[in-house]
């Protein structure tokens, strides 16, 4: 008898208690989804248990945008970041959505603190230039990318590591990806792109060459509880932004129903295809679910359908791919696979008529006024980078200064080997109080010592 129960007792599988957002979205009406005893879910066909329902409460979760330079033509890189700003200023979050980039572009500069303290600053100019940069559809062709390691920081790097950024206590996770091309992710396994795909179907059928549910990666989204809504750009034609393809959005599609989301396709004034996305979203219900463990952390997740039905009018089924894994199982991120974007806190005010130490007469110098909150905050280290991003011969410069309190009001600095005329762009960051400023400009034919 007693052998029976301790059988009994080790069978009973191990479970767990885990959330999942319901979002508004095409065919989806969250007033359905309002009281536990109107609901039931499954996964894989097995039952699990709704123990609560209610509304995303402001603050709960996680927010995180993503400008996809990598998988996005140069002409609408403005229009991405001008999208994302635009939107932040219009729909204020506590905390604030992680923002974060992939690949290179003319708009931002890459710098790093510390071994695994990579970062992007926003260089472009303010919200208003930056909008008319986007209206104006300009493609920058003379924009000659300085090497950095960003060029590793591709966008199936960046979904991956998301997969591994966030515990349970965080859900949900809300992704809004703002990109042109969601291909790489709708294909998505490890180290498999559309161009790879391309290659591959030569010999033998691309797998989801159809970008058909569930994609590649669904395991590892599945197994992270994120929800992903990609915000779809459409190509340049000039100054007009054409509607995004059929291909666009189905690629978009895949990424969306596979974890419960929805596609924005861009449209109106920069800001406002995201703003709505973060309204709606605002609006969903999150479920508390309890039931068995799917995986046991050690070998790979399959991600199956998780299915809430409403059994009262109006009758809806939500669904979604899904994974119960054992808490704290999912391994953190490498790191330096995502880089926030840091958008300075104000632009910075320049000169030139100073002596750098070193410096020779005739040689360009570049002074750095520090903000008056910069310079009565506490003693600490200053970081100064400056690059050209159209003279590539020029490379990359970088400063250390150690800055004292109440002191240090301003900086100069040497600019080897350029001539009048030559554009730079300068990013500071102040350790100590963690203000970051940052501008381009032009050299005048004031030079240093003169």
């Amino acid at each position: 008898m007693s052998l029976t129960l301790a059988l009994s007792f080790a069978a009973e599988p191990e479970t767990r208690t885990f959330k999942v957002l319901v979002a508004p979205g095409e065919g989806t009406s969250t007033s359905a989804f309002s009281r536990v005893t109107d609901l039931a879910a499954t996964l894989d066909k097995q039952t699990y248990t709704i123990r609560s329902v209610e509304p995303l409460r402001p603050g709960a979760g996680r927010s995180v945008i993503v400008i996809d330079f990598d998988a996005t033509s140069p002409a609408n890189h403005a229009c991405l970041v001008a999208e994302a700003l635009g939107a932040m200023e219009r729909v204020r979050q506590t905390p604030a959505p992680l923002l974060l980039v992939t690949g290179p572009s003319p708009l931002t500069f890459f710098a790093s603190l510390a071994p695994s303290r990579d970062f992007s600053v926003f260089a472009g100019g303010d919200l208003k230039a930056l909008t008319s940069e986007c209206e104006s559809g300009r493609a920058p062709k003379d924009w000659v990318a300085v090497p950095t390691q960003m060029g590793g920081i591709t966008s199936y790097s960046v979904f991956g590591a998301l997969q591994t950024n966030f515990a349970s206590h965080d859900a949900p996770v809300r992704v809004f990806w703002l990109s042109e091309k969601f291909a790489d992710l709708a294909l998505w396994t490890i180290g498999y792109t559309e161009a790879g795909c391309a290659i591959f179907a030569q010999t033998q059928p691309c797998p989801n060459g159809n970008y058909t549910p569930p994609f590649g990666g669904i395991d590892g989204v599945a197994e992270a509880d994120l929800t992903f809504f990609p915000i779809v750009f459409g190509k340049r034609d000039g100054r007009r932004l054409q509607s995004p393809s059929r291909s666009q959005l189905k690629q978009a599609g895949v990424l969306a129903e596979s974890t419960g989301g929805f596609i924005s396709a861009v449209s109106g004034k920069p800001g406002d295809a995201l703003a709505r996305a973060l309204e709606i979203t605002s609006q969903g219900v999150v479920l508390t679910l309890d039931g068995p463990v799917t995986t046991d952390g050690l070998h790979p997740a399959k991600a199956e359908t998780l299915k809430i039905q409403s059994g009262v009018s109006p009758f809806v089924t939500w669904q979604r791919r899904f994974v119960v894994n054992k808490e704290g199982s999912v391994k953190p991120p490498l790191p330096g696979l995502l880089v926030p974007l840091i958008v300075p806190s104000g632009q910075l005010t320049l000169g030139s008529a100073c002596r750098a130490p070193g410096s020779s007469n005739g040689e360009h110098t570049l002074e750095i006024t520090l903000p008056t909150a910069v310079v009565n905050a506490p003693a600490g280290q200053v970081d100064i980078y400056i690059e050209h991003p159209n003279e590539k011969r020029l490379g990359r410069q970088g400063f250390r200064f150690e800055r004292t309190q109440g002191v240090t009001k301003s900086l100069c600095l040497p600019l080897i080997h350029a001539n009048d005329g030559t554009e730079f762009r300068v990013v500071v960051i102040d350790r100590a109080s963690g203000w970051v400023g940052a501008t381009d400009g032009v050299l005048a034919a004031t030079k240093g010592g003169q």
